[in-house]
């Protein structure tokens, strides 16, 4: 059994991020075919959104894999 399954994490979030950086390759190819700087710069923005949630959910991927990973408590009531 894999470890997302065990966790219950669904396949997708393995996957986050993907969508913007495949996204993001594709502008920056159209941009750079029509000769649009505008459309290249847009492109390598929504690539470095894509692996920024790409990195984002590996740690947290990470943080929920960890044995002894403590619920944060609320300290907004302290008595």
């Amino acid at each position: 059994m894999s470890q997302r399954r065990r966790t219950g994490e669904s396949e997708e979030s393995g996957m986050a991020g993907m969508k913007e950086r495949m996204a993001g390759r594709f502008m920056q190819w159209e941009g750079k075919a029509t000769g649009d700087p505008i459309r290249r710069t847009e492109g390598k923005l929504v690539e470095a959104f894509g692996r920024l949630k790409q990195t984002i959910g590996k740690i947290g991927r990470r943080r929920a894999a960890r044995p002894d990973a403590a619920v944060p408590t609320d300290r907004s009531r302290r008595a």
